[in-house]
């Protein structure tokens, strides 16, 4: 939308069902949008073409994404409803080169990366 509110336009999902889908965040450089769905981390150009499931190859229900302060990464976390201990993941934007971190206690969401 514009900064006034005015022209919004939905880019992701069914507007029926919204609940599906949420933390949407734009990349530093302002190039793609990261947001959670249902229970994977999916990316988008700002326009909401090309929504691609980047963890679609995780068996866990992960959400919450951040992104690196240079935009080639994306930190998210299995989901606190599963009362099992927590799992935290850093991949590529394209969801290569996963990274996974297991403290096999329960964590809160992920806040920010540390420079």
């Amino acid at each position: 939308m514009n900064a006034d509110g005015t022209n919004k336009r939905q880019v992701t999902g069914d507007p029926s069902n919204e609940t599906s889908e949420y933390g949407a965040s734009y990349s530093p450089d302002g190039k793609t949008i990261a947001y959670s769905r249902s229970s994977d981390v999916y990316t988008m150009n700002p326009d909401g073409t090309n929504q691609i499931n980047r963890t679609s190859h995780i068996s866990d229900h992960v959400v919450f994404s951040i992104w690196s302060p240079n935009s080639k990464k994306i930190m998210f976390h299995n989901g606190l409803s599963t009362g099992t201990p927590n799992k935290m993941y850093i991949m590529n934007v394209d969801g290569s080169n996963l990274q996974i971190f297991d403290n096999g206690k329960l964590m809160n969401n992920p806040i920010a990366w540390i420079r």
